[in-house]
């Protein structure tokens, strides 16, 4: 990693496009980000705090491989009628009283990095072209093994994904997801 010192939320990648793997007709989401506590918010503890909350129904609710990351992912199949499944640090979180911490630091947090502007987006070159970037945002495998033959076509890949662009497109869409999941569970 470099040895730079940042502020705020960083290292966000995020992902929204058929994968080979894929089932057909379904839309999945990828959001990674690395939370800090800093003056500009105390973003992991308080996903520490949601999370705490509702281990009576998810188990710890810890990335694997750096707990200072959130891994979120939004599953729907495109049929108009199915409502979107939440994956924290692949865990599945159900729409329950005892997980609405969790859907709401998710909704803040999503609401956040849909409106940082571009130099607020803090990615570090070791992470996003190093090991940790390759595997962080698909929890199957690496963005490496797509194009196992062809490391341009990877770089780009990872140049697209870590992109403060995708990132807020992809923000967007999993608030929205988080909505329909909560308006569903209220009905």
């Amino acid at each position: 990693m470099d040895k730079v010192n940042f502020t705020g939320i960083r290292n966000i990648g995020a992902y929204m496009k058929p994968l080979p793997y894929a089932m057909p007709n379904t839309t999945k989401t990828y959001l990674i980000a690395q939370l800090t506590d800093d003056f500009d918010g105390k973003d992991l503890s308080e996903f520490k705090e949601a999370a705490k909350k509702c281990e009576q129904i998810t188990g710890k609710c810890v990335f694997p491989d750096d707990n200072r990351f959130i891994h979120i992912m939004t599953n729907v199949v495109n049929n108009g009628k199915d409502i979107p499944a939440l994956a924290v640090n692949h865990i599945i979180i159900p729409a329950r009283r005892e997980t609405l911490a969790v859907f709401s630091f998710i909704a803040k947090l999503t609401r956040k990095i849909a409106k940082m502007p571009d130099e607020k987006f803090k990615i570090c070159k070791d992470f996003k072209f190093g090991p940790d970037g390759d595997s962080f945002i698909f929890p199957a495998g690496r963005v490496s093994n797509f194009n196992p033959e062809n490391p341009e076509k990877t770089r780009e890949f990872l140049e697209e994904i870590y992109s403060p662009e995708s990132d807020r497109q992809v923000a967007r869409m999993i608030n929205r997801h988080i909505q329909m999941e909560m308006e569903d569970y209220l009905k």
